[in-house]
């Protein structure tokens, strides 16, 4: 069994995002806003799973931001973190 942190790993993304090539990660990304509870964190909260290109701000590299809402990261994020649980896996075994 190994175990791979992910909050570690996202706050070293965090610390220093452009060395993993990211140019944002404090805000999220998507603006689609659930009337409901959504994912869980309340009323009126950005909800990723709502989001399309139509909701995606203009001008914006959907690649160096972390965060699609305040829970879920980009597609980005996660290849990013993917990544590295890979290369812990592999180093491991």
């Amino acid at each position: 069994m190994l175990y791979v942190d992910a909050a570690l790993y996202y706050n070293l993304v965090t610390g220093s995002p452009g060395a993993y090539g990211l140019v944002n990660v404090n805000d999220v990304l998507c603006t689609s806003v659930d009337p409901g509870p959504g994912i869980g964190i309340g009323d009126g909260q950005v909800n990723s799973a709502r989001c399309t290109t139509a909701t995606l701000p203009s001008g914006i590299d959907r690649n160096t931001w972390l965060f699609a809402d305040g829970v879920y990261p980009t597609s980005a994020g996660q290849r990013l973190f993917g990544n590295y649980a890979f290369d812990r896996i592999r180093l491991r075994w």
